[in-house]
């Protein structure tokens, strides 16, 4: 079963529930009503790849080292009330190592869950935006991770 919802839907409802990662076309790729950090999914081939995008779009300390541990360290150190990410060509998002797909897809359940419970609150989610003919390939290959990816419409 498909579920669909606006950016405020989904956003609202990521506040409160593990669904914090969302799917849409480029093709519908309009403006998001939050401005979200930009990282390219064709430079996230390997965990390396999603350690230097996720470093510059959330401007990472100098002395992040690169590594899970770390990542979680500064995941979980970001500013703001509404922290999104937008990945665009999500479709190419750990090809090269698709078991890490699990890790990276767990880890957003968790940031998520960090920032709930966090004083002030914030809300943490992801846009996972890809060409109209991947979107059912992606759906799929995050539902293999358990995670079910909210399409966002208009």
């Amino acid at each position: 079963m498909s579920r669909t919802a606006t950016f405020a839907e989904f956003l609202a409802n990521a506040q409160r529930s593990d669904d914090v990662v969302a799917l849409r076309s480029d093709s519908n790729a309009a403006a998001l009503s939050v401005a979200p950090r930009h990282v390219d999914g064709a430079a996230m081939p390997g965990l390396a790849g999603v350690y230097s995008e996720f470093a510059r779009a959330w401007e990472f300390p100098d002395y992040f080292g690169a590594n899970k541990d770390a990542f979680d360290d500064c995941m979980r150190d970001l500013s703001g009330s509404e922290l999104v990410t937008e990945i665009r060509s999500a479709q190419k998002l750990l090809i090269d190592e698709p078991r890490q797909l699990r890790w990276f897809a767990n880890s957003l359940a968790f940031y998520a869950e960090h920032y709930r419970r966090a004083s002030p609150a914030a809300t943490f989610a992801v846009v996972l935006t890809v060409p109209a003919t991947d979107l059912a390939a992606v759906r799929r290959r995050w539902q293999n991770v358990d995670v079910t990816p909210i399409l966002l419409g208009e």
